[in-house]
């Protein structure tokens, strides 16, 4: 079965290569509508059906309100229904720099710093086990 993953990232460049790395490496299915820019978008990927596998969101967001990728991460974790899912959090801003990325750190996501390598990516992956996240699957050949 595909794992399906979202990816709410505001720079085209990093949402694509995040979306082309989760799909050809990691085997994730990142649909162009799980490809999200704006908060909004992201809370919209997020309540489609099927439940995704993996999220991956920047802390620091445009969104109409005050609301950012660290609200995506506390919602993903405040739903039952959502428990399994792998929360990712990525920023350029440290979590002891910015009262954003902690709230997204607090509610349980695994953080990872811009710029990042795929190897750190695919560590934050394997950190980011919701409650009843089944084993991460990374390809044996990217395994530390």
């Amino acid at each position: 079965m595909t794992r399906r993953a979202i990816v709410v990232e505001d720079r085209p460049d990093v949402r694509n290569g995040l979306a082309l790395l989760l799909s050809s490496v990691l085997g994730y299915s990142v649909a162009p509508e799980d490809r999200c820019a704006t908060y909004e978008e992201g809370c919209a990927a997020i309540a489609r059906l099927p439940s995704p596998a993996l999220l991956v969101v920047d802390v620091i967001l445009p969104s109409v309100g005050k609301a950012n990728g660290a609200d995506l991460a506390w919602i993903v974790r405040s739903i039952p229904a959502l428990s399994d899912v792998r929360v990712v959090v990525i920023s350029g801003v440290l979590p002891e720099n910015h009262p954003d990325v902690r709230h997204a750190v607090d509610a349980g996501a695994a953080f990872v710093s811009k710029p990042f390598s795929v190897q750190r990516l695919i560590e934050a992956i394997e950190r980011a086990g919701g409650a009843d996240a089944p084993p991460c699957l990374i390809p044996t050949a990217l395994a530390g």
